[in-house]
């Protein structure tokens, strides 16, 4: 998934949101809030994936801005079927 010109990388800007709202909070669909995360464990490992998106945005903005653009090349990347290798 490619960053939004104007909103960011969405899943970030997704996993942002619901993480500043309370545990356990509903959606209020009228302000435009999400829902929070219901337990800790899920807060937790969600605060823990965006420091990872957050590390891949970066380097994928720092190949772009080198004018690297990664491309797949040989193989195709996924074989099924029968008679496939």
């Amino acid at each position: 998934m490619l960053p939004d010109r104007e909103g960011g990388y969405p899943p970030v800007s997704l996993i942002e949101a619901r993480l500043v709202r309370p545990l356990g909070a509903k959606a209020d669909k009228r302000a435009g809030l999400p829902r929070g995360y219901a337990t800790r464990w899920e807060w937790h490992a969600k605060s823990r994936r965006l420091c990872v998106l957050r590390d891949r945005l970066a380097a994928l903005e720092a190949d772009w801005a080198a004018g690297r653009v990664p491309v797949r090349t040989g193989i195709p990347v996924c074989r099924t079927g029968p008679g496939t290798m």
